[in-house]
């Protein structure tokens, strides 16, 4: 959920400079390695950016970022309060317009990122699903639509980066070491199909739900966050393999 705000801290670090592989477009600014205050600048910038790498960028390899869009999440959780093999498939998450870049902490030294975001308004989650199992005391199972409304949506994006030197003579930045948390205020939950289509089973089971989101959220939060880790690091692979760590990191 909210792979543009790492994007976009990268993104104003590199230098509009004629020798550069890309031309980048005008809405990327870029910081100095060498300014005292870097990561001010890399915030202000990337704030700035941020609205319009969330429209997706083909030249940067950036794919558009609301809806995001995700082939699959599994989560089988076999122990604990939730117990279920839960699939979402097809799945959008809308709501990344809405949000801000809070904090940036990058360390040259140790080529070390740091980011954290929040979500300012709702986000919504709407997919096909499958599961099976038990949610605390009550059985569950069901297929059909998806949808999760999510508030309060914070992250925090973290990695380590290689230099890898190419054929061309020079270095580029390499993702690794990295992990992606997130914490959220609120969740609503609706399932459609449950228990094949019981109205009564269906409509106590999404009750049940909402009114223990907080543990159902705390089982399928790792599942969601090592989707969200992955996609992350995708692009900024992606993106980081196109410009030299020279040009990324200007002095």
């Amino acid at each position: 959920m909210k792979c543009a705000a790492y994007v976009a801290v990268l993104a104003v670090l590199v230098r509009n400079s004629h020798e550069a592989i890309l031309k980048l477009p005008t809405y990327l600014k870029p910081c100095s390695r060498n300014d005292s205050n870097f990561n001010a600048c890399a915030l202000k910038n990337g704030i700035s950016a941020l609205p319009k790498l969330v429209k997706g960028d083909a030249s940067l390899h950036i794919p558009v970022l609301d809806p995001l869009r995700l082939d699959r999440i599994d989560v089988k959780q076999g122990s604990g309060p939730v117990r279920v093999e839960l699939a979402l498939t097809d799945v959008s998450v809308q709501g990344l317009k809405d949000a801000d870049l809070k904090a940036i902490d990058f360390d040259l030294a140790k080529n070390t990122l740091n980011v954290n975001f929040i979500v300012k308004k709702r986000a919504d989650v709407s997919s096909r699903y499958s599961v099976d199992g038990q949610i605390l005391v009550l059985p569950i199972k069901g297929d059909g639509d998806f949808n999760l409304k999510i508030d309060g949506l914070e992250g925090t994006f973290k990695c380590k980066f290689d230099l890898i030197k190419k054929e061309d003579g020079k270095q580029y930045a390499k993702i690794r070491d990295n992990s992606f948390d997130f914490e959220i205020s609120n969740a609503i939950f609706d399932l459609k199909n449950l228990f094949n289509g019981d109205k009564v089973l269906g409509d106590t089971m999404n009750t049940f739900l909402n009114e223990n989101w907080r543990e159902v959220y705390g089982e399928i939060k790792p599942a969601v966050a090592e989707v969200v880790r992955t996609v992350i690091v995708r692009i900024l692979d992606e993106f980081t393999s196109l410009l030299p760590y020279d040009e990324l990191f200007a002095a």
